[in-house]
């Protein structure tokens, strides 16, 4: 009934937005539950926009309750002031929330309990080294590291095993001596290959010569097995019957769409209808071969022991599949090997399972290729390794090989197009990358336009779902798995690409396989929906591909890490980035007229700290943890709770500048010019007698806002200050990790003890996170030198790292060769930068690796910008 929902009804709306979510996603916030629960409720039918409001939020408030809350705790006292009428922290963002499946959680323990097992089968040492000791089918030995990775998987005896394969490293060539050396002990067709997607698993097939499946495919056909088991059961019982010549076998024959749940697929297979007209030998012949099918698909889908499942694109698998996978490998007596790149895409169902398997063994132990061989330029090699872990000195290597190229949207674009056609028109293999389908679908039609004109495609052809045409002489690809569609020994799949032979009337298309043999007109319902121009291809279509050369269109503002790198690895002989430099409204909106412009550079290192891979359910957990406890989040907080406590203060400094009161109001600038004022304070330079002196050194124009000119001012003098006369500043106040001026003045007793338990969490936190980086021997370490002999200075020593780990953390450090990076361009960055270079020298200093000051100086030289914007169009 329009306008209500029974218990039963919201019971069912709830589970379906649960589903959605656990299915979907790994981990979810308390927004995504709400949307869930919106789509959930859209076919139910309510009055007013007032009660489908409520039903969305009883669905929501069903759903949470149907998660697991994975939310981490406030840990610091908050004042009243800074609380929400609820009662939560305005430190902590409204609807943050994070919630995740049971399903998930318990999936995940299974998986790491099976990585942890070490009763699966193996292979003898001498049988592993007789195959390395011979050379591949083309002539050459296996790599150390690609050997190592065979020793490793052969003789762990996980029930699951990993092997980490980075862009163009030779998995394909490490496989296939796994293969020999696998099959040498178990039997040929022991190794059998599962993918994420049909296309991957038909490349798994072509490189290994094995038997492959899609995944999903897999475990559907799997789920049946149950069902099959009683259609063999029940046509045997037939075939005895008929060989005893008992009439009932045409009954009992006659029943056997019943018996499963596959009627439809019996009634075609042997038309049961007309069983009573068979005569037994008909029914002998028609019960053999069906029994025959059925334990082929038996076998077929069933495990055995000693088999090695090997799972290629792990990392693109969802983390509930490759529980069931490895679930039934485990209880056939089967090994799994997941084979894929934690710093590649992820899953687009709940994923996350690979990366945490490959962390869970620690760093550096997992089977891991680290020789990438796929560039023919050296450089790129060491490069895209350098890209793929966000190390920013990738991009020196990238800019002076002129694979960096910035400037607007436009230009971008038609830069990468071009380049493009060029590569084309030379008969090179080149991908074009863009970012999103829209952009894909802008540069499909271009491609397309210029063969016409040039006469490589018919002008007239049909009409495609995205608005496109494709006519003879197109390269279309396919967007479904249809494996009613045969062609040759295959069939039609989801990224085969194809060259249009033959356009028909009805909308069908003849079409060629672009790599290898076969011909098959499509059907037109099967073109509209799921054919599409094969010019340009978004990123995720583009992973796994190996050409000659990509040209990348970069957009800094959504681009994560994952995707860059997957651009930048397609091709062997060159790979390109087309940075896109203008800003967006919104950041156009919020840029200060004094910030630098951006770069190809600085977009790429934004890109670079923008971290996307997919995480477990747990690990998530820890990173909000971490997160919520991190020196930047503390911070943020420990700053805004001074900031509070001395806002009388400011006002009275504003007025004493002449500024108005309604000016001061309607400023958006008193955040500026409260963090300018306190850096300001933090070094004893007495804003509240100079910012008047500076008030007044130069008027202020009457269009600005005289408060951003007074930070601005304020932000200056202090730079001043503290760099070219140093004799000015009488006296620094303590610094919290090194770096967070410590709050001074505060009588409010409830701000007080706030400051006071941030503070001590900003010490806890940087000691910690500078054990850490200890412990795994962070990279960034050695520019250090070794730890001090003596306890004293090791003491001093480790405190340097506090600082340097605390500034990384703070500001999103990901440079492993340097321990600082750039100094960046915000004010309170650059105050931290000069702390963090004077904790690096006194840690040199410490260590004996600086002793004079020539050193320091060139030690400091090493730590300024990098000032290269990448070439410019």
């Amino acid at each position: 009934m329009p306008g209500t929902a029974t218990t039963s009804e919201m019971e069912k709306l709830a589970r379906a937005a649960y589903t959605e979510l656990a299915t979907e996603r790994t981990t979810w916030k308390t927004w995504n539950i709400r949307a869930a629960a919106a789509r959930a409720a859209m076919e139910h039918r309510m009055v007013t926009a007032d009660e489908r409001e409520k039903l969305i939020a009883a669905v929501s408030a069903r759903v949470a309750e149907m998660s697991v809350e994975l939310t981490p705790s406030v840990t610091a006292f908050t004042p009243a002031a800074f609380t929400r009428a609820d009662g939560t922290s305005m430190f902590v963002r409204t609807h943050a929330g994070l919630f995740t499946s049971a399903e998930v959680l318990a999936a995940e323990e299974r998986l790491l309990a099976a990585a942890r097992s070490v009763d699966a089968a193996t292979v003898s040492s001498e049988s592993v080294e007789r195959v390395l000791a011979a050379p591949t089918a083309d002539g050459y030995f296996l790599t150390d590291d690609q050997a190592d990775a065979v020793r490793d998987i052969t003789a762990s005896g996980r029930r699951v095993d990993v092997l980490v394969g980075p862009a163009g490293a030779g998995k394909t060539t490490t496989l296939t001596a796994l293969r020999a050396t696998w099959e040498l002990e178990h039997g040929e067709g022991s190794l059998i290959g599962l993918a994420p997607s049909a296309a991957a698993a038909k490349v798994l097939a072509d490189s290994l010569g094995v038997a492959t499946d899609n995944a999903a495919k897999w475990l559907h056909e799997a789920a049946r097995l149950p069902d099959t088991g009683k259609e063999i059961a029940h046509l045997a019982d037939v075939l005895q019957l008929l060989d005893a010549e008992d009439p009932e076998w045409r009954q009992r024959l006659a029943q056997s769409g019943d018996v499963t749940e596959r009627a439809a697929e019996w009634a075609a297979f042997v038309g049961a209808d007309q069983a009573h007209a068979w005569t037994a030998e008909r029914g002998r012949t028609v019960v053999a071969k069906r029994l025959e099918k059925l334990r082929v698909d038996e076998q077929r889908w069933t495990f055995r022991p000693g088999q090695l499942v090997v799972i290629d694109e792990a990392s693109l698998a969802g983390t509930l599949a490759v529980d069931d996978l490895v679930s039934r490998a485990t209880h056939a007596g089967a090994k799994v090997l997941l084979v894929g790149d934690w710093a590649q895409l992820a899953s687009v169902d709940a994923g996350g399972g690979f990366g945490m398997l490959v962390r869970d063994r620690g760093d550096g132990l997992a089977p891991e290729l680290t020789g990438v061989r796929r560039f023919t330029h050296k450089w790129e090699r060491i490069a895209s390794m350098q890209l793929r872990v966000g190390d920013i000195a990738a991009l020196d290597a990238y800019d002076k090989h002129g694979r960096l190229i910035g400037g607007g949207g436009e230009d971008m674009l038609d830069a990468a197009y071009r380049s493009w056609r060029r590569d084309e028109l030379a008969g090179l293999q080149s991908l074009l990358i863009a970012g999103d389908s829209t952009t894909v679908t802008d540069l499909n039609r271009r491609a397309r336009a210029d063969r016409v004109a040039t006469g490589e495609v018919e002008d007239d052809g049909v009409s495609l779902r995205d608005g496109t045409i494709a006519a003879v002489g197109d390269r279309v690809i396919t967007r479904n798995n249809q494996r009613r569609l045969a062609v040759g020994t295959g069939w039609v799949k989801n990224g085969d690409t194809w060259h249009v032979q033959a356009v028909h009337r009805d909308g069908s298309l003849t079409v060629r396989r672009a790599k290898g043999n076969g011909t098959i007109t499509l059907p037109a319902a099967y073109v509209a929906d799921h054919v599409e121009p094969a010019y340009a291809v978004t990123a995720h279509r583009a992973q796994g591909a190996t050409v000659d050369t990509a040209h990348a269109l970069v957009t800094g503002a959504t681009m994560m890490r994952e995707i860059l790198y997957v651009a930048m690895t397609r091709a062997r002989a060159s790979n390109t980035a087309y940075v896109v430099t203008d800003l967006d409204e919104e950041a156009r909106h919020l840029r200060d007229a004094d910030d630098p412009a951006p770069t190809a550079r600085s977009v790429l290192t934004t890109v670079l700290r923008r971290q996307g891979a997919a995480l477990s359910a747990r690990e998530t957990a820890r990173l909000e943890t971490d997160k919520a406890l991190s020196i930047g989040q503390l911070a943020a907080e420990y700053d805004t709770l001074y900031r509070a406590a001395v806002t009388d203060r400011q006002a009275t400094l504003l007025l004493a500048c002449g500024v108005q009161p309604t000016d001061v109001a309607d400023s958006e600038h008193l955040v500026a010019l409260a963090a300018a004022v306190h850096r300001a304070d933090a070094h004893g330079l007495k804003p509240d007698t100079v910012l008047p002196k500076l008030a007044a050194a130069k008027p202020i124009p009457a269009e600005a806002d005289p408060v951003r000119v007074l930070a601005a001012r304020v932000a200056r003098w202090t730079d001043h200050a503290t760099e070219t006369a140093p004799s000015i500043v009488r006296r620094q106040r303590r610094l919290i990790a090194g770096l967070v001026p410590a709050a001074d003045g505060v009588t409010d007793p409830e701000i007080q003890r706030a400051l006071g338990e941030r503070e001590a969490l900003l010490e806890e936190r940087a000691a910690e996170i500078a054990r850490r980086a200890i412990n795994e021997r962070a990279a960034w370490l050695r520019t250090l030198g070794p730890e001090p002999a003596t306890a004293a200075e090791q003491t001093q020593w480790r405190r340097c790292v506090e600082v340097i780990a605390a500034y990384r953390e703070r500001h999103d450090i990901t440079d492993t060769a340097s321990p600082i990076g750039d100094p960046g361009f915000d004010w309170t960055q650059r105050h931290d930068y000069r702390q963090a270079a004077k904790a690096v020298q006194a840690a040199q200093q410490l260590a004996g690796v600086l002793k004079d000051p020539p050193a320091r100086q060139q030690a400091a030289q090493h730590h300024q910008p990098q000032q290269s914007t990448g070439r410019s169009f």
